[in-house]
C-alpha cells in the first residue's frame, strides 16, 4: 500500500458502499473497491 511504503502507520480501514435507491453512501468492511484510511506518521 502506498501509506506503507510512505511511512504512513495505517490505523483503521473501512469500505464506503453506494446505495443508488437512497442517494447515501454508508461504511462497510469491504474495502475491495471504495475505501478510506486513516492513518499517523512522525515527523
Amino acid at each position: 500500500m502506498i501509506l506503507k511504503r510512505a511511512g504512513v502507520d495505517v490505523k483503521e480501514m473501512a469500505g464506503f458502499v453506494y446505495n443508488p435507491l437512497t442517494g447515501r453512501w454508508s461504511l462497510s468492511d469491504d474495502i475491495s473497491v471504495n475505501f478510506i484510511a486513516y492513518g499517523t506518521k512522525e515527523k
